[in-house]
């Protein structure tokens, strides 16, 4: 950690070139005032991408960064708090603390907070950044989380996890042994320190093969920001074999919406075709992540249109945890001659759902700007019937 770019010139150049390029700064400068400008312009770069995320950080004076990989992996702060909404105690240990955002947030819920990173460098900025914040309640330990479990003798209210994606896993995530460290190898490690343990998992992971594999699964939340899919938050405590809840959340500016169910549990479910003025409801990725779908149907009182289709409708408005329509038209896929005459050279905002084309392909098929306020879903009822639902908000 370069305790020179703390430095009041540097703070001020920094903040001074937020709307300039970095790579530009480092081809007319090599240093500014005795600082690489290489380093300079890592800060400067870092600092602008967590304006949104981590405003608490942003508008903080002299907070360090580390690189923009190691951001990408941070919570932000929206999903950090959630997680106080989910535990509290005396004391938590984070053995995967990172650049400390979770640990920060987890210190306003807890007496003592023990963050552990093994990466100097970053386990050095984060400390530094702690002080900046007056979180007083954190110790740390520069590092590996698990061994500072094996070799301690205490035991904690919780023990937090943030596994990340194994260097040599390459793509996407979809099982929790392709992350490290392995909670599943170490569960009775954790086990004998703590009764409960808090997972931050990758929203990729298959939900099923995650609870089966781990077990001890109580609960399991399902955090999306702006109906983006952000994170899978698994609650575990000893031994536990009863009904798991699931929790889908979606986060919109200081609205939150949450709809909770019963995982493996049944419910009834109606099929059918909507008409033209019927009200059309699609539900947000955090419940199209947890698999509610027959939930949705039997909790709003909704159809629903296909088995794979994952959309609903009702001849009432309704309040509902997703987007919602009004039904302009209704036109068989078949009709190509309607499918011309309105989207040829259009604008829209293309959705599809259990479809045999893909939105960019329909796009170009058509040429389709993307936009405005009509909004058209192409996808299949019950009986496998293709279909073109023209909608508008409502």
């Amino acid at each position: 950690m370069n305790t020179k770019l703390l430095n009041k010139d540097i703070q001020e150049f920094i903040n001074a070139h937020l709307d300039s390029n970095p790579f530009d700064l480092t081809l007319k400068h090599r240093e500014f005032n005795g600082v690489s400008m290489s380093e300079i312009a890592e800060q400067i770069d870092s600092k602008r991408r967590i304006k949104d995320k981590l405003p608490t950080w942003f508008k903080a004076d002299s907070i360090l960064y580390p690189n923009k990989s190691r951001l990408q992996q941070s919570s932000s702060e929206i999903t950090a708090r959630h997680k106080c909404e989910l535990v509290s105690g005396t004391s938590i240990i984070d053995i995967t603390g990172g650049f400390g955002v979770d640990c920060f947030y987890l210190a306003k819920s807890f007496t003592d907070v023990y963050y552990c990173e093994q990466e100097e460098e970053l386990h050095n900025v984060a400390v530094h950044n702690f002080e900046v914040l007056k979180a007083k309640n954190i110790k740390a330990f520069n590092d590996d989380g698990l061994d500072v479990l094996k070799n301690s003798k205490m035991h904690f209210n919780w023990i937090y996890a943030d596994p990340s994606r194994r260097h040599e896993s390459k793509g996407k995530v979809f099982f929790i042994e392709d992350c490290q460290p392995d909670v599943i190898e170490h569960l009775d490690l954790f086990f004998n320190h703590s009764e409960k343990v808090l997972l931050k998992l990758s929203p990729m992971l298959d939900l099923s093969r995650t609870i089966k594999d781990l077990g001890h699964v109580k609960r399991i939340d399902i955090v999306a920001v702006n109906n983006e899919l952000k994170e899978l938050l698994f609650v575990l405590e000893k031994d536990y074999i009863n009904q798991i809840m699931v929790n889908c959340f979606n986060y919109k500016g200081e609205q939150k919406s949450k709809y909770e169910f019963e995982w493996g549990s049944d419910s009834s479910v109606s099929y059918g075709v909507p008409e033209v003025g019927d009200f059309l409801y699609e539900p947000n990725v955090a419940i199209l992540k947890g698999g509610a779908f027959k939930h949705l149907s039997h909790d709003f009182e909704l159809n629903k249109l296909g088995l794979n289709s994952h959309l609903y409708f009702s001849n009432r408005k309704k309040e509902f945890p997703g987007r919602r329509f009004l039904i302009k038209d209704i036109q068989p896929y078949s009709n190509k001659s309607d499918l011309k005459q309105k989207l040829r050279n259009s604008q829209a905002n293309i959705s599809t759902r259990n479809f045999l084309l893909t939105v960019e392909v329909i796009r170009k098929k058509y040429k389709i700007k993307d936009g405005g306020d009509r909004y058209v879903f192409f996808t299949a009822d019950q009986v496998g019937n293709k279909l073109v639902i023209y909608c508008k908000k409502a």
